[in-house]
């Protein structure tokens, strides 16, 4: 038997340490045993003064945080009530979902979601998320399908994404193409953009995203071969899993 659990068992005997079970066991729905694993990772929150933990949780709670979330990350009740009532304030002024580490982190680091965040919000424009966005510049009806054969597709960055549609489609691919070779997506965007330009100063047409995607080598011997061949043209043709909506 542990030295909290003995004492929390000898009511009077601690007060604080009873008061505070309490409180986590209400507002967070925990066992006996569970509150006082907490209070051995976290002493301070027997240190802290008097109403600091209702607080907190109250905090927390308004914050939108959950539960499970407090639980996995409990250091944030090691934090400045101020700092992190004031950092709440700065991503709820963005919109920003308010998370546990973003009320604790350094400050350089919070600057940086910040920033990441309003990118992003400014590469989708009016769509809500990646994938509406996703959806409608492909005028895909599908996009559960392409997300199956590239998994990583929706975790890009919409800045990035924005970049790399808005360069392929000015260079004259299809939004079908796209839909076809996904995986050109996660491409660098220097590096497409760097192909494309020696392809254009060569009047040499377009090669299929897979092509364009491949590594380095790849794609020089590709293009080695083309050449040999007297191949420089493939056609591309919609890719039958990803049907896409009529607009006309």
């Amino acid at each position: 038997e542990s030295l909290l659990s003995f004492v929390s068992t000898k009511w009077g005997v601690c007060t604080t340490l009873n008061n505070r079970l309490c409180i986590l066991r209400e507002a967070l729905s925990l066992s006996e045993e569970e509150c006082l694993l907490l209070f051995a990772k976290l002493p301070c929150l027997l240190s802290h003064e008097p109403g600091r933990l209702e607080r907190m949780l109250s905090f927390l709670k308004e914050c939108g945080i959950s539960r499970d979330a407090v639980l996995k990350d409990p250091w944030v009740f090691r934090h400045r009530e101020s700092l992190m009532k004031s950092r709440a304030e700065r991503c709820k002024s963005l919109g920003v979902p308010v998370r546990t580490w973003l009320l604790r982190c350094p400050e350089n680091v919070l600057e940086r979601h910040l920033q990441l965040w309003r990118a992003s919000r400014r590469a989708l424009g009016a769509h809500p998320d990646t994938p509406k966005y996703l959806a409608d510049r492909l005028r895909c009806v599908h996009l559960e399908e392409l997300v199956r054969r590239h998994p990583r597709l929706l975790s890009i960055r919409p800045p990035k994404l924005k970049e790399v549609l808005d360069l392929l489609f000015s260079s004259g691919y299809s939004a079908e193409q796209v839909c076809l070779s996904p995986r050109v997506l996660s491409s660098s965007v220097s590096r497409l953009r760097r192909r494309l330009q020696w392809l254009a100063t060569r009047n040499m047409p377009l090669p299929s995203l897979y092509t364009l995607g491949l590594s380095e080598k790849a794609f020089d011997r590709a293009y080695r071969k083309m050449v040999d061949d007297g191949r420089y043209h493939h056609e591309q043709r919609l890719a039958p899993s990803c049907p896409t909506e009529d607009r006309t």
